[in-house]
């Protein structure tokens, strides 16, 4: 019998927190396909739009039988943007970023 194969892509592995990432993926000679954490069993060909909040690992796992399988793996990470402080003290801030840029 011919090997599992799976093409499992997103379209960007760095985001802001909420941001959507689509998820796409072609799985070749398995009996089941599974992307973890959810939705769970999924079609061999589908795609998916995923709204991250924080660094968050996708897995898809293709079998033929419970003993034999593959798996392939996405990690989306999530970068924090300056704004996300904005209810922290500004002034704590500020005096950071200015030691860090002084000579």
């Amino acid at each position: 019998s011919e090997e599992v194969s799976i093409t499992f892509l997103a379209d960007r592995t760095n985001v802001e927190k909420g941001e959507e990432v689509h998820l796409t993926w072609d799985v070749q000679n398995a009996l089941t396909c599974q992307l973890d954490p959810d939705p769970g069993s999924v079609d061999f060909q589908g795609q998916r739009i995923v709204v991250v909040d924080e660094t968050a690992v996708f897995t898809m796992t293709a079998s033929t039988t419970p003993q034999l399988f593959k798996t392939a793996e996405i990690k989306i990470d999530v970068f924090v943007t300056r704004t996300a402080y904005q209810y922290d003290d500004k002034s704590q801030i500020a005096e950071s970023i200015t030691l860090s840029e002084s000579p």
